[in-house]
């Protein structure tokens, strides 16, 4: 396991500097704010430089895909209930987040809520919003390399389940990545199984996790990758183990702090 960092206190609102486009919110998602601290610090940086104002609710909750995996839907609609509180007195044009895994739950709530009457308008206008932050970031800024400065880089693209099944965009992040000049992407010839990590399964049944992650990791030994780059922190942390079990140091990041570090200015 990685170091687990102290829970963040972000600021529940990061307003942009620049020419303002509009409002989103953020969320974060419960593993993300122990482990992955800094694709939410990129995630908001490269907003703001966009030109947005960025809110991040203080009361949002787990989305509920643990419980759920773990045949608990009651404890599940609860988190769903709390995280559409916490998202509906904003006025924002799109709720974001940056772990597939969270988005294919988030995208959920509407048949989660269906049952006990529990569905209303304000489930239906949370679900229109939730978008993964890549697919956002291709719709709706970034549409040229010139925004970008070069990276002659190798990084390795994983496509997580959950983006190509459920979600069904596995495509937006290679295309925003291929905005980067000179950055170089490859993608494994394993990329169509899962990675392991499964929500619960990598705990629950790490044998088999472990063996499924191996065979990704036996693909980026000749010669390695500058990066393994993957949008889901469950995914992240499964590579990353398995990449340390084999002695490679490799990054496991997420597209977002690429994006984020290489961004230049808008025209």
């Amino acid at each position: 396991m990685p170091n687990i960092a102290p829970p963040s206190h972000w600021q529940p609102f990061y307003p942009t500097s620049n020419k303002h486009r509009g409002n989103v919110a953020i969320f974060t998602g419960c593993i993300s704010d122990f482990f992955d601290k800094q694709t939410i610090k990129h995630a908001i940086s490269l907003l703001n430089k966009l030109g947005y104002h960025v809110y991040i609710p203080t009361d949002q909750v787990c989305c509920g895909a643990l419980t759920l995996h773990n045949g608990h839907p009651h404890l599940a609609k609860q988190c769903a209930q709390q995280n559409l509180t916490s998202f509906k007195a904003l006025d924002v044009q799109a709720i974001l987040y940056i772990a597939t895994g969270c988005g294919a739950t988030l995208q959920e709530y509407e048949p989660l809520l269906t049952t006990n009457n529990l569905l209303n308008n304000s489930t239906t206008e949370f679900t229109h919003k939730v978008q993964e932050i890549c697919d956002f970031l291709l719709t709706e800024a970034v549409t040229s390399s010139t925004l970008f400065k070069s990276l002659d880089k190798k990084i390795s693209l994983h496509t997580p389940c959950t983006l190509r099944n459920v979600i069904k965009k596995p495509q937006s992040v290679k295309q925003l990545l291929q905005c980067i000049p000179k950055l170089k992407i490859t993608q494994q010839n394993t990329d169509h199984i899962c990675c392991g990590a499964s929500g619960t399964h990598i705990l629950l049944q790490a044998n088999l996790a472990d063996q499924l992650g191996n065979k990704m990791i036996e693909e980026l030994t000749d010669p390695p990758p500058d990066w393994l780059v993957t949008t889901n922190i469950g995914c992240a942390l499964q590579l990353a183990a398995r990449t340390q079990a084999r002695g490679l140091k490799l990054p496991v990041i997420h597209p977002v702090v690429i994006i984020d570090k290489q961004w230049q200015a808008l025209p």
